[in-house]
């Protein structure tokens, strides 16, 4: 299983109610720090509008587990079993999104394979409902998956993959699928691919030449932006409003000592057809967006032009302005938070920062 290991901490910060009706007042907040499996580092992943958060910590053995946070609790969420019927095989486990009826997806290690003499870990898509771990399968021809999101109408959207190391360096493969308990992956003919409960789809179809974002509702399909190449979208997010953002990967850029480096850029739906493209700070040219509520409120990160994880900065956009949730929120606290990863309809935000370090 693929995972960022930093030393950070989630964090649950409340944000102030609509703009136009507070922005001349100040805001009040509190940062909640959702603590830990026993280890020394949690990520929060999602919220639902119940304040329901899931993610992943590492516990007291380092191992990294999902949890579930709920009023006040953490909880390590379970293990699938292993694929010949025996005791969990698996050391980790990760929770990447909640629905508002509880649903969480995410995925679990099922065991290991062997590949050039090498142990690679085998990890499946899983839906956690009603406290039990569900496995949603891979599709036929790949050996791991995912799931990303799941919506209020419980789709779920993820990725089945191959990976393996070898004599001739790192293979990767993925395809994206639609997982329904029970039944095999539904696979999907579009790079990436997002639907609310309305049934609105937003996808985006990759050709030689670019890559087309295209919004489709009630049957009738229309392109919302031509992305052209080497830039290409690598996020998409729809909410029950319609309204969309994607985050979009910017061309390699060479530099003076022959490396070359890339950057990305927010562009968002919020108003119909035409996009705007989300702004940031001053030496921090590179945006992603992670989390989009029914209102229209983004949040995610922004770095510098190293992209450099210890100093990205958390923020948070309405409409076409943004704000950096470290001086707007917690700027007293001691805490600098690096990335926002998700955002309710009461404008909760989760996401994960360090304390102690400015």
């Amino acid at each position: 299983m693929k995972a960022i290991r930093l030393a950070l901490i989630c964090v649950l910060i409340p944000s102030i109610g609509a703009a136009m009706l507070y922005a001349n007042k100040k805001a009040s907040s509190a940062i909640v720090d959702l603590g830990t499996l026993g280890g020394h580092e949690s990520y929060a992943a999602a919220i639902n509008n119940v304040g329901d958060v899931v993610g992943r910590s590492n516990t007291a053995l380092g191992d990294s587990r999902a949890f579930l946070w709920r009023q006040g609790h953490m909880m390590e969420l379970p293990m699938l079993p292993s694929a010949d019927g025996g005791a969990s095989a698996g050391v980790e486990s990760d929770a990447s999104d909640i629905n508002n009826s509880g649903a969480i997806v995410g995925n679990c290690d099922t065991g290991v394979f062997e590949y050039n003499g090498n142990e690679r870990e085998v990890y499946h898509a899983v839906s956690w409902t009603n406290g039990a771990a569900n496995d949603l399968g891979v599709l036929p021809g790949y050996r791991c998956s995912t799931a990303q999101s799941v919506n209020d109408a419980g789709v779920i959207v993820g990725l089945s993959i191959n990976e393996s190391h070898g004599p001739r360096g790192y293979d990767y493969e993925e395809h994206l699928a639609v997982f329904t308990p029970g039944k095999t992956p539904h696979r999907l003919g579009s790079k990436l691919y997002a639907r609310n409960i309305r049934g609105d789809v937003v996808d985006a179809l990759r050709d030689s030449h670019a890559t087309a974002i295209r919004f489709t509702t009630n049957k009738a399909s229309r392109i919302l932006a031509d992305i052209k190449l080497p830039d290409y979208p690598v996020n998409l997010q729809i909410n029950d409003s319609g309204q969309v953002v994607a985050t979009v990967a910017k061309t390699v850029v060479p530099r003076w000592d022959g490396d070359a480096v890339s950057g990305s850029y927010v562009l968002a739906w919020l108003h119909g057809s035409l996009p705007t493209q989300l702004s940031s700070f001053p030496d921090y040219p590179n945006a992603y967006a992670y989390g989009i509520n029914n209102m229209g409120e983004i949040v995610g990160k922004v770095t510098n032009r190293s992209n450099d994880h210890l100093s990205s900065r958390g923020v948070l956009w309405r409409g076409e302005g943004v704000m950096d949730l470290t001086e707007t929120y917690a700027n007293w606290s001691g805490w600098k938070i690096q990335n926002a990863t998700g955002i309710n309809d009461h404008g909760f935000i989760v996401g994960w920062g360090i304390r102690g370090l400015r």
